[in-house]
């Protein structure tokens, strides 16, 4: 699998339900900010494998005690 990263963070690799880690790559900005052209990532997904995907906007929220959720 091949990526862009536009400053959201990392997907995460799952195998066999367990987290491998995120797929490393330089983000870059948004489409259309101009910039260095973005680094490309790269990974090899495999039949048990898992891509998990999600936004800053998930990490940012806060649960009822006012606590950041995180990663």
């Amino acid at each position: 699998m091949r990526f862009l990263s536009a400053g959201h963070p990392l997907p995460l690799l799952l195998r066999s339900g367990q987290v491998v880690g995120p797929i490393e790559t330089r983000p870059g900005l948004p489409l259309g900010l101009g910039g260095d052209a973005p680094e490309v990532g790269e990974c090899q997904l495999e039949p048990d494998g898992t891509l998990f995907v999600y936004s800053d906007g998930v990490t940012e929220a806060r649960n009822r005690g006012g606590d950041f959720f995180g990663e």
